[in-house]
């Protein structure tokens, strides 16, 4: 079945650094708007250069719009091959659970922004929260190409710290359990709004369990050969409850409480 989303967070990657920040969540009112509001993490964003989502600028307001905002429904990159929105047995638009890709491009011949929306933990029938991520980095550590096309669908993956990571002390590394291939082989990367959030909530990598998804190739000669890597994360109740509700993700007051903007 279908699982039913009713939100996704939005994160800015800082063109020059690369580094990722969470900066607004989606979601869709039962009346079928949407809201968009900023998050507390767009105030560090902007010190970085972000200059809000188009068409939706000011950080101290509440958006709402009849449909889905148009950033989400024209932006989105063809060589991800996949939209923000999927289609529920009964014909209706609900919002996509796999995270998306977007880029925006502010004026011709600017360098774009990239965007990436993803869905906070769903609960699963068991009880437990799951998600889904794109594992980050593939190709680029030796034999992590070989490995992501030798993989199938529902393998088992371990998520690891990497605590010497020179670029994040939370680093967290996909790998293939060691076993009958050998030694442990590493895949890439957890996103780093995941690898941040676990360590902002108390959560542990050992708690979160990882099975492949799904294995793209997006982009072919002569371009640089890119992968894309779904894979799917579980996790008990509690720490599902917790991601993406420390202090980076609560929602920006309003500048006046009563106000907010709207579009048809």
């Amino acid at each position: 079945m279908t699982p039913i989303v009713r939100s996704l967070f939005v994160a800015w990657q800082e063109p020059e650094s690369r580094r990722i920040f969470p900066v607004a969540r989606l979601s869709r009112r039962r009346s079928g708007e949407y809201e968009l509001r900023y998050i507390a993490a767009a105030w560090a964003a902007r010190e970085h250069g972000f200059l809000g989502l188009p068409g939706f600028e000011e950080l101290e307001a509440i958006h709402v719009t009849a449909g889905l905002p148009e950033l989400f429904v024209q932006r989105s990159a063809q060589r991800r091959g996949t939209g923000p929105l999927e289609t529920s047995a009964a014909g209706q638009e609900q919002l996509d659970a796999a995270p998306i890709t977007l880029f925006v491009r502010r004026q011709p011949g600017a360098a774009p922004e990239r965007l990436e929306a993803f869905a906070p933990p769903l609960r699963a029938a068991d009880g437990r929260r799951w998600g889904v991520l794109e594992v980050r980095g593939v190709g680029r550590s030796p034999g992590s190409e070989q490995l992501a096309l030798s993989l199938v669908p529902g393998e088992r993956l371990l998520l690891q710290p990497e605590p010497d990571n020179p670029y994040s002390a939370s680093a967290l590394r996909i790998v293939r359990p060691a076993g009958s291939h050998g030694a442990g082989e590493q895949l890439g990367y957890a996103p780093d709004y995941l690898a941040s959030e676990l360590g902002a909530v108390g959560g542990r990598a050992e708690q979160i369990e990882l099975t492949l998804g799904h294995v793209q190739r997006v982009t072919f000669a002569p371009a640089p050969v890119v992968y894309r890597v779904l894979v799917r994360y579980a996790c008990p109740p509690e720490l599902g409850r917790l991601l993406f509700t420390s202090e980076s993700y609560r929602p920006v007051p309003p500048r006046d409480q009563a106000s907010s903007s709207s579009a048809v």
